[in-house]
């Protein structure tokens, strides 16, 4: 590795996945080696550049190094169980960007250290609720990602520092039902977006209850400015969500990031809400499903129904993806309606 230094000086981007076969010879009983090698890439790093480590036990090292030369660290830990002698602390670098507990990593609480200090925290293990009855608070964590995880609905705070778990939480990206949970339990105020993704179905089921629940909680969401969902939702529901949110606590979403543009029938009463207009929606949307040519029984996919827009392609169909999103606020152009 020493003799690609001077490649390491241009590098703004560094990853090293001791998955890979090539550490495969590495004595992790020993660890010299890869710690000798570390030490001696760091300092040549240019600055400002984001290191990504991923593995297992071998990660506890990088407590041991002084990383201030690069400008931001990664960590994805993958399953495997830590030495008996690790203990990984704070990383020692300008900023430690995100802490990512993949799929199937055995629960340790001694990798729950990381938790306290990662500004964003992914969570792919499915038992979510398992893995923060094991974590006191999380004060420097901004971003949540808990997509792929489950939580029992019925959980319940025990105690006013568990309800003040994320004390400065701007963004949470959970299923419906996670989602729910939290605006249940959690003091979340200084929550600015919430991305609501697809769950194992690949929809957004109870949809309608977190809507109950936004709206019931509404005073703790007074920042709460951008809402994304990563499927298209019952418009009745976020038409309720856009207006009551807002006309009852203050404040209010202003920014809504869906899969595609629904149709411009549907596309007029969302960015109406989002302007706070009030109109006789089930209406509306009855006549837009007759108006962009949603027949009921039809043979098109899911998402381009539920958008309004015509469909002939069936589950080949490839219009929306999660991949991209679009953003619509009250000042989106709203064209003339198309019936395709």
């Amino acid at each position: 590795m020493l003799h690609q230094i001077p490649i390491f000086a241009q590098v703004r981007r560094l990853t090293m996945d001791f998955f890979d076969p090539k550490w495969s010879s590495v004595n992790w009983t020993a660890h010299t080696r890869l710690l000798r090698e570390l030490r001696s890439l760091i300092p040549f790093v240019s600055e400002g550049c984001i290191m990504k480590l991923i593995g297992s036990e071998e990660l506890y090292l990088i407590t041991q190094l002084d990383m201030r030369a690069i400008g931001g660290l990664d960590i994805v830990y993958r399953a495997g169980n830590f030495s008996r002698n690790s203990a990984p602390g704070r990383p020692n670098c300008r900023q430690f960007r995100s802490f990512t507990l993949t799929k199937g990593s055995p629960i340790s609480t001694t990798y729950f250290k990381w938790f306290l200090y990662a500004q964003r925290i992914v969570i792919e293990a499915a038992d979510l609720e398992a893995i923060l009855d094991r974590i006191p608070g999380l004060s420097s964590t901004n971003e949540l990602d808990t997509c792929t995880s489950t939580m029992d609905s019925r959980m319940v705070t025990e105690s006013p520092a568990a309800y003040n778990r994320f004390p400065h939480l701007r963004t949470l990206r959970a299923t419906t039902e996670v989602a729910k949970t939290f605006i249940r339990q959690f003091w979340l105020e200084p929550l600015q977006e919430i991305t609501i993704c697809r769950d194992e179905s690949g929809g957004i089921d109870s949809f309608d209850a977190l809507v109950d629940a936004m709206l019931k909680r509404g005073y703790y969401l007074l920042q709460l400015r951008t809402l994304t969902v990563e499927a298209f939702p019952p418009w009745q529901s976020l038409f309720r969500l856009l207006l009551d949110l807002g006309n009852t606590h203050g404040g209010g979403i202003t920014t809504v990031r869906l899969p595609g543009l629904p149709h411009p029938s549907i596309l007029r009463l969302l960015v109406g809400a989002l302007c706070t207009i009030r109109e006789d929606y089930k209406t509306a949307l009855n006549y837009n499903k007759m108006e962009s040519g949603e027949v009921e029984g039809g043979l098109g996919c899911g998402d381009c129904s539920a958008a309004g827009w015509t469909c002939h392609e069936g589950t080949e169909c490839r219009r929306f993806s999660t991949d991209t999103v679009v953003s619509i606020t009250k000042d989106t152009y709203v064209g003339e309606h198309s019936l395709v």
